[in-house]
């Protein structure tokens, strides 16, 4: 397994909201990322806590007698909680939030999660294709889609998942709106399908988008 990220704080944004990590733990490979939404200047807070939680939690349940699916499940709402404390005692209560987006692979085995509109794509022997699901609802007084699921809101929403055997050479994107919103995917699979390595890739996308994006950028891409 191959596999790169890349995050970028673009020209016009003050800061980078977006968080990311990746990480071999026992079996598992885990990759994630989380772009803050902002509210009372802490999006970068709240990605930060989504991602460094999860991982916590994680960590410390994963020996138990739970299925991946459910490990990562309470692993997630856990992290949404320690999400709402920091909101509770900065006076920020239900005005912070982000989105998540969590890929495990063990034994060749992709469990991916999302809340909010991250995104995460699948290349494969059948073709390009979102596998993740965007949690969002068109505002049609200035055409800009609102997100109707985030991690640490109080309603605690609940992450859309898919479970899905992977092959060799199969290719994984993971993306946040500041990226996948200023690309064709006819460009994404054109650049997945080349010759050039997983970070030549990764800088490639980039590349196409840094001009374009009025947001943070991240990406990550593994190569099974």
């Amino acid at each position: 397994m191959e596999y790169f990220s890349i995050s970028y704080k673009g020209d016009i944004r003050e800061k980078n909201e977006d968080y990311y990590k990746n990480e071999t733990f026992k079996d598992s490979q885990i990759f994630l990322i989380a772009d803050g939404m902002g509210g009372c200047k802490y999006g970068e807070k709240a990605s930060e806590i989504a991602v460094e939680e999860f991982l916590i939690c994680f960590k410390n349940h994963y020996d138990e007698k739970l299925s991946m699916k459910d490990l990562i499940y309470g692993s997630i709402h856990h992290a949404g909680y320690k999400i709402l404390d920091f909101s509770k005692s900065n006076n920020c209560l239900n005005n912070i939030g982000t989105t998540f987006l969590a890929t495990i692979i063990k034994e060749n085995t992709m469990y991916l999660f999302n809340i909010g509109d991250s995104r995460a794509y699948l290349q494969n022997e059948y073709g390009f294709y979102q596998i993740s699901k965007d949690h969002i609802v068109k505002n049609n007084e200035n055409l800009k889609n609102a997100i109707t699921r985030g991690l640490g809101f109080l309603s605690m929403d609940k992450p859309d998942y898919i479970i899905k055997e992977l092959n060799a050479d199969d290719q994984i994107l993971m993306a946040t709106d500041g990226f996948y919103k200023f690309i064709e995917n006819s460009s994404i699979e054109y650049i997945l399908k080349s010759n050039l390595n997983v970070k030549e890739k990764c800088n490639t996308l980039l590349e196409n988008v840094t001009n374009k994006s009025d947001d943070n950028i991240t990406i990550t891409l593994i190569k099974i």
